[in-house]
């Protein structure tokens, strides 16, 4: 997406919040940005599928797991 932001950065969540944590947070987000709720909002598409992917890959635990592996070795090289 080129930005240099966390999935959890993404959605407003520690590293260790729970999954429930995770769901309350993607949804605050895209309530906040749909263009049914917020007329103001321009273009949020970028914003969108940035927090989709977000959600997605963490609230898979596999997904999570790998995503974790590869963010936290490579930031630590």
């Amino acid at each position: 997406m080129g930005t240099d932001r966390t999935h959890y950065q993404v959605l407003g969540v520690s590293v260790g919040a729970s999954t429930d944590e995770i769901r309350r947070a993607y949804r605050e987000r895209m309530r906040a940005i749909h263009p049914d709720v917020n007329q103001k909002s321009t273009n949020d598409s970028q914003r969108m599928t940035e927090i989709n992917l977000a959600w997605k890959t963490l609230s898979s635990p596999q997904l999570r797991r790998a995503y974790d592996a590869s963010v936290f070795i490579s930031s630590s090289s």
